[in-house]
């Protein structure tokens, strides 16, 4: 397995998601989708490495991304049950992580920060970055995750629309 270091691009840096100044890149990231690494295509394409482009392959990805989401949930709705903050916080962290992909994927543009390009997306759900910033205030609250789980389902919503409109399109051609 070939692997290297490349450096994270300041488009990616950020405190909650990524604050690593540099990564081990394996050459499987340029050569198959990968959600157990937050922002690998992102961070392969921002330094200009060849590999896939989630947000170009959104159909195909979404319904991948959206059942790794399900497993998350799942696995929150346990931890919260059991009330195991230490783990909640790296779960959180991965559903978050989710749903940026989601939405950024779903406009058909790589995740950056800071989120600012977020107000003029189109297919997005409403105050997403005022809901966004209340769950990353406080993660380990069971409101945040709930509030993490209604911005996938208006997501998933907004998605399916999409969808939908883009294959009526298509029929009209």
């Amino acid at each position: 397995m070939n692997r290297n270091t490349i450096p994270i691009h300041k488009k990616l840096k950020n405190p909650h998601y990524l604050s690593e100044e540099e990564i081990e890149w394996m050459e499987e990231y340029s050569s198959h989708f990968q959600l157990q690494k937050p922002f690998i295509h992102e961070i392969g394409f921002y330094a200009g490495l060849p590999g896939i482009k989630p947000w170009e392959e959104s159909e195909k990805v979404i319904p991948i991304l959206l059942t790794e989401w399900r497993n998350v949930r799942k696995e929150l709705e346990e931890l919260f049950a059991r009330r195991d903050c230490k783990r909640i916080s790296a779960k959180m962290k991965q559903g978050i992580c989710l749903i940026l992909q989601f939405l950024f994927w779903t406009n058909k543009v790589p995740v950056q920060f800071p989120l600012d390009d977020v107000k003029h997306f189109k297919v997005k759900p409403m105050n997403f970055l005022d809901r966004l910033e209340f769950i990353l205030s406080k993660p380990t609250l069971y409101h945040s995750f709930v509030q993490l789980n209604e911005l996938m389902i208006e997501q998933e919503k907004h998605y399916a629309k999409l969808m939908l409109q883009n294959r009526r399109k298509d029929v009209k051609e």
